[in-house]
């Protein structure tokens, strides 16, 4: 598929959209996909994210705002070059895991709690792999919280939208918050300044239906 059929397709309430293939992927403003570019399910698409020739992404990936990729790149590399760039800049490295109580991890998923005695060495097991809750060990830097992880994500979603509703003119009308369009005035400001009709093409914060149809019926009737 290509990104322009990608938009076309519908999304849901929560901004995923499903492939013909089962794939949901979420993509942001201004994605750029090359050609042969593999998404996994559930891929995350930051805004003006431009993908090269061949790149392969797995499930569950999320691409911040502005990232570039080229061609080849698959999210297993980039996994390893996170893990490799943590070696160059020191040998030794401290993380915080967070356990319950009982000093076991969450085991979210499918994954297998595993016991953290104190003062115990753990060793992960498995092949690497670009997955939060696949096999290892899976640790956060200081001041990040996994409970968190979700909220932060709905907040950089809220932000994505305010944003948006901020680069839309407003009414000139001090206190009105509705969006305007092709005029200085919302459609409900503009008919009460000037008395004109009300404008079908401009109605985006309409009101209720049943006031909104009365209203049409009166100005019908006084014609």
């Amino acid at each position: 598929m290509t990104t322009k059929e990608i938009y076309a397709t519908p999304a849901d309430e929560h901004g995923w959209r499903k492939l013909p293939n089962g794939t949901h992927v979420k993509l942001g403003t201004r994605v750029t996909l090359g050609d042969y570019v593999t998404l996994g399910d559930y891929v995350t698409l930051g805004d003006y994210v431009t993908l090269g020739t061949h790149v392969t992404l797995g499930t569950h990936v999320k691409l911040g705002d502005d990232v570039k990729l080229g061609d080849d790149v698959t999210s297993i590399a980039l996994a390893k070059q996170y893990r490799e760039n943590y070696g160059l800049l020191a040998p030794e490295h401290v993380f915080v895991k967070w356990v319950t109580p009982e000093r076991m991890s969450p085991g979210w998923g499918q994954a297998t709690p595993i016991m953290y005695e104190k003062g115990a060495i753990i060793e992960a097991e498995g092949d690497a792999n670009d997955q939060q809750c696949g096999p290892g060990l899976h640790v956060l830097r200081f001041g990040e919280r996994p409970d968190r992880q979700k909220q932060l994500e709905l907040m950089r979603d809220e932000a994505r939208r305010q944003d948006a509703l901020k680069a839309m003119p407003h009414c000139a009308v001090e206190g009105c918050p509705n969006i305007a369009i092709g005029s200085r005035y919302c459609a409900r400001c503009e008919e009460e300044i000037n008395g004109e009709p009300y404008p079908f093409a401009r109605i985006l914060m309409p009101e209720p239906f049943f006031t909104f149809i009365n209203r049409i019926l009166r100005r019908w009737l006084h014609e």
